[in-house]
Order: C-alpha cells, then structure tokens, then sequence
C-alpha cells in the first residue's frame, strides 16, 4: 500500500523512549501510520513490542517524546493478546460494552452487525468460558471495532490459536479490517503473520527500528545485517570485489557489483547475503555449480535444502518438494541474484 506525500497520517510518533529502571526498553524510535494502513511491528519477544503499544494505547507513559494523533479525541481499540474478556459478561455484553449508547435497540443493531460479520451470532448468549479461542479471538476484536475507533491495536492477535485456527482467522480478519476501513497497528513476532496482513512492517530489535517499509523492500531489500538474517532464511558467504570493481568474487561464481554499492568502497571485508529462491535447483544445464547436501527441510510444497559447496561455506536453495536428495547427495544449482545483497563482514 503506497502512501502519498502530501497525506496526513492518523498517528505520528517522534523520537519515543521508555526506560524501566533506569535500563532503556524504547530508543528514539519515530513511526506514521496512515488512514486505511495495517502496520506490523515484527521482532522477538523482549524487544519491546508490547510496551510500544501499551503506550501508544495511552496504558504506558513514555519517559521522552511525542505521540501524536490526527484527532485530539482519536479513540482507540485495543485487541489483547490473551482476549481479556470480562468472565461474567455474557459475549453480547462483551461486544457492547465499549458503545456508550442509552439507546438499547442501537446498540443491539451494533452488537448484532459485528455477531454477523464475525460469524458468532449464535454464542451472543453464552459466555467467555464456553466459547472456544478462535471464537474468544473474534470476540475480542469485534469488541474493539463496535466503538469505531480511529485506530485499532493489535498485541499478539493470534499468538494462542493452533495453526488451523491461525490459517481460518488470519484471512478473515484482513478481509474484516479492510472493510471496516480502521488504521491497525500490529506487534506480532511472527514473520509469516506480519507479510500475511502488513502493509509496511517496521523491523525491531533491542528498542530500536532497524528497518521500517513495505513488506517487498523489508524481504528484498535489507538495510542491515539483522534485518537480513531475522526475516526469511538465507546465509552469508565472503565476496571480495574484483580488482576492475566490476564484479564480486564468490564461491558462487563472479556477479555484477550493483549499481551505488557503498559496502565495498572502503576495501573491507564483505560477504554476500543468499536467499534460498537464489540458487534454483538445476541437475541438467553444464554451466551449475556442484554442492553437497547437508539437510533437507520438508515444507509441504516445497523443500528447503541446505547445501555445502565446495569452498565449504553453506547456503540454502529452494526446491520442489519432490525432490527427494538425502544428506551427502550431489546438488546442482544455477545463480539466479534479483537483488545483490552486501554487508560488512562480522568478526
């Protein structure tokens, strides 16, 4: 989802810190959301996802910096990542509890609209103990948007589904949010989640963004080492550039240096990062490279094999599920690099 230039965004935070006893949680970090926008916060647990969104929702006060909203009475939903439904309200007065309304048949009509949307008409009348977590999930969320609020947050959303549960929900709650035209901010650790449903995902580690764009440039195009290595698979092998400065020298072959490459100007150590879908696996054309497998990742559709060259660096390649090569089987693979990844060598 683009965004324009000239568009206001519904939430603006500016240079946002948090410390907890005098230990820093939040640095510096900067964000926009936008009107119709789904935003993914993605990083491990502990890197202080939740707390951003605690504070975002008002429950938390940052120790420096600015959030801004587009309104001054902006209304906020918030989705937790354990439902935190009320026990001994029944799930129609779960939905209805945010809707100040006094007229009854109103807030039926609201309460009765989400039921429909969410497909749990049938459990208005019983409670949260007997209703199921996918059930208690949609509950929640459509708690959230019966108010309307001018942005939803969303802690986890889908952290205590199994995964059939997560593969039903996920879809139908994307559909649900576009519909429902609400701006969303969701922290998730799951990567597959944040590409799934993000627009623009913002990558963090430690406090901090590493990275913040649209979900193609944040797999494609990483701006750092742990962006790199966080999201997807891939494997760094060393490059060195040629001595003309017109190719990288790997064990993959020679590959055309790309165009404003900054990593090898200063002469240091490089290495090349290597996304499994850049090595196709090929047994028939002369021109492949020869590896050795090393493990084979079944993944239903498609295996993910870990192969060794002959360098013995290690890279992943992506192949058809059929393929049945076991560990120490020759591998052929031909270089196919849409986007030549380069960064400095760790030590």
């Amino acid at each position: 989802m683009q965004q324009k230039a000239n568009r206001e965004p519904v939430l603006s935070v500016q240079n946002l810190c948090f410390s907890y006893d005098q230990k820093p949680v939040l640095e510096n970090l900067n964000l926009e959301v936008f009107e119709s926008e789904i935003f993914c916060i993605l990083g491990s647990s502990g890197c202080g996802k939740s707390t951003l969104l605690r504070i975002l929702a008002g429950l938390t006060k940052p120790s420096k910096g600015q959030v801004k909203f587009a309104k001054p009475d902006c209304k906020v939903g918030f989705v937790f990542q354990n439902y935190a439904l009320f026990p001994h309200l029944t799930v129609f007065e779960n939905i209805a509890y945010g809707l100040l309304e006094s007229n009854k048949e109103k807030t039926k009509q609201r309460v009765d609209e989400l039921a429909a949307q969410f497909e749990i008409s049938e459990l208005l009348s019983k409670y949260p103990s007997e209703v199921s977590g996918g059930q208690a999930q949609r509950i929640s969320i459509a708690r959230s948007l019966a108010p309307k609020p001018d942005l939803l947050l969303m802690d986890e959303p889908f952290s205590n589904l199994d995964a059939k549960q997560k593969s039903k929900l996920k879809p139908e709650l994307l559909q649900k949010l576009r519909l429902a035209n609400v701006p969303t901010i969701l922290v998730t650790h799951d990567q597959e989640e944040a590409f799934d449903i993000g627009d623009r995902i913002a990558v963090m580690n430690e406090g901090k963004f590493v990275q913040v764009g649209p979900t193609y440039d944040i797999y494609h195009e990483p701006k750092c080492r742990f962006a790199a290595e966080f999201i997807g698979t891939g494997a760094f092998i060393d490059a060195a550039p040629s001595h003309d400065g017109k190719n990288i020298q790997t064990a993959l072959g020679e590959i055309p240096m790309p165009k404003g490459c900054g990593a090898t100007s200063n002469r240091k150590p490089v290495e090349l990062f290597v996304r499994p879908e850049d090595l196709v696996h090929d047994d028939d054309s002369p021109d492949c490279l020869e590896a050795s497998v090393v493990s084979r990742q079944f993944r239903g559709a498609h295996s993910i094999f870990r192969l060794r060259l002959v360098s013995g660096e290690e890279v992943y390649s992506l192949a058809p599920s059929h393929h049945l090569h076991k560990p120490g089987d020759k591998f052929k693979v031909r270089v196919e690099l849409d986007h030549v990844l380069l960064f400095p060598k760790n030590h």
